[in-house]
């Protein structure tokens, strides 16, 4: 995507400018589907525009969208997209969405069981409407996947990205491992392939228990399962769920995870996240717990 869009440009300048645009525009677009969202669970315009400035003027998606451009930004525009297609129950579309966002970091395929699971349980459909409905969506999925890696040659190399992804990423203890790994690895010493197995699983658990009732926990609570046993861990991961994250959580929680993740890992490892699971305990259960004025959530 990069390449296409600065090709031809003989000024360095011209093309940082085109890089930043294009990030700026998946930000906006982002903010639109977020909005429609928020639309969609009813929240009043008020709290619609307060969760929308907290989010764009966060400085830690400030960094990581504008400054660091990483592609996350456009994963999570894919997952917003698929979500509100789900909402909105169409599912052939919100199965496209979460699709092409796994063509960039993988992780996003889990969240294809959201549709194909409302499928499953839909009495409306017939069987064979069903299937269509699926096989539309897979067929779909397939040409674009084909249409993205033709001018690269399509060959078995192609699938060696994923193999290494899983087998070989975080082979070492390094201060953006999470604390889940760190853990895990001190107490049963399993190799990378083990843990991403761990953390897949614990996903697929939580996605599982809480995706009838509650789509979005279900999103953002499986995710964080598999960020806490990664073993390896990058905070701008956390931007593919970022503005579901805002609608779960108490304002203090998210304002707390925010500093925290533009400080990792720079200042301290991702391991350090117990100090954040403290503090959410300490708020939950303690005796002060009416002192926090922020204790609303707005969904869910």
């Amino acid at each position: 995507m990069i390449i296409p869009l600065t090709y031809g440009t003989s000024s360095l300048v011209v093309a940082l400018l085109k890089i930043k645009l294009l990030f700026l525009f998946f930000a906006f677009l982002s903010g639109f589907l977020f909005w429609r969202i928020m639309n969609h669970y009813k929240v009043v315009d008020t709290r619609k525009v307060v969760l929308l400035s907290l989010l764009a003027f966060n400085p830690f998606v400030i960094q990581t969208v504008l400054i660091d451009g990483h592609n996350d930004i456009i994963v999570l525009t894919l997952v917003l997209a698929g979500l509100l297609c789900f909402l909105r129950q169409k599912n052939s579309f919100s199965i496209l969405f979460f699709s092409l966002g796994a063509f960039i970091k993988y992780s996003p395929a889990l969240l294809v069981l959201l549709p194909l699971l409302f499928l499953y349980r839909d009495v409306k459909m017939t069987f064979l409407q069903k299937v269509k409905s699926v096989s539309v969506s897979l067929l779909l999925v397939f040409s674009v996947g084909m249409c993205l890696y033709l001018p690269f040659g399509i060959h078995s190399g192609l699938f060696r990205g994923l193999a290494n992804e899983i087998t070989q990423r975080g082979a070492s203890i390094t201060k953006v491992d999470s604390l889940g790994s760190v853990l895990l690895k001190v107490l049963l010493q399993p190799d990378p392939t083990t843990l991403r197995m761990i953390g897949i699983s614990l996903a697929f658990c939580i996605f599982l228990y809480l995706e009838r009732k509650k789509p979005i926990s279900s999103i953002v609570f499986s995710y964080i399962g598999l960020f806490l046993i990664l073993p390896w861990f990058q905070p701008w991961y956390m931007l593919w769920i970022f503005p579901l994250f805002i609608l779960i959580v108490p304002l203090d929680i998210f304002v707390f995870t925010s500093i925290f993740l533009l400080f990792v890992p720079e200042l301290f490892p991702a391991s350090a996240s117990v100090i954040l699971i403290l503090y959410i305990l300490f708020r939950q259960f303690s005796p002060f717990k009416k002192l926090f004025v922020l204790n609303r959530t707005v969904i869910e």
